[in-house]
C-alpha cells in the first residue's frame, strides 16, 4: 500500500475531476437516476482517514448524511447494480458495482426521489 501522502494526493486528484459532475445509479446499462455533485464534490482526502474522502452533501460543505443528502429523481425502474461518477462534461471517471463505497436501496421506481446519504471514495 502507498504511504499517506501519495494516497491522499492521488485521491484528491481523482476526486477533483468529479467537481460539478454526476453520480449515476444504474441497472446493467440502464440509467436509473443521475444525481448532481457539488463543486468540490468531495472533502479533502485524509479528513476522515488516510486514503478516504466523503462525498459532500447538499450544503456543499459537509459530508452527505441523512440531514444533508444529495437527491435526484429516477427516470427508470430497477434494482441498483452499479454506479458511475461522471465529470462535469459527462465523461465517465469510474464505475463500481455495489457496494463499492455506496449503499443504495434495492429497488427504484421511475419518479422516485433517490437520496444519497453516505458515500466514501477510497485510494488503497
Amino acid at each position: 500500500a502507498l504511504a499517506a501522502l501519495p494516497r491522499n494526493t492521488a485521491l484528491d486528484a481523482q476526486n477533483a475531476l468529479a467537481n460539478g459532475g454526476k453520480l449515476r445509479l444504474r441497472n446493467g446499462s440502464t440509467t436509473l437516476v443521475d444525481i448532481a455533485l457539488k463543486s468540490p464534490a468531495f472533502e479533502p482526502a485524509g479528513t476522515l482517514a488516510v486514503g478516504r474522502a466523503r462525498l459532500r452533501g447538499n450544503d456543499g460543505t459537509n459530508p452527505v448524511s441523512e440531514a444533508n443528502a444529495l437527491e435526484g429523481t429516477a427516470v427508470a425502474d430497477g434494482e441498483v447494480t452499479s454506479y458511475q461518477v461522471l465529470a462535469s462534461g459527462g465523461a465517465v471517471l469510474w464505475t463500481r458495482t455495489l457496494p463499492g463505497g455506496l449503499t443504495a436501496s434495492d429497488d427504484i421506481a421511475s419518479g422516485d426521489v433517490v437520496r444519497i446519504t453516505s458515500y466514501t471514495a477510497e485510494q488503497p
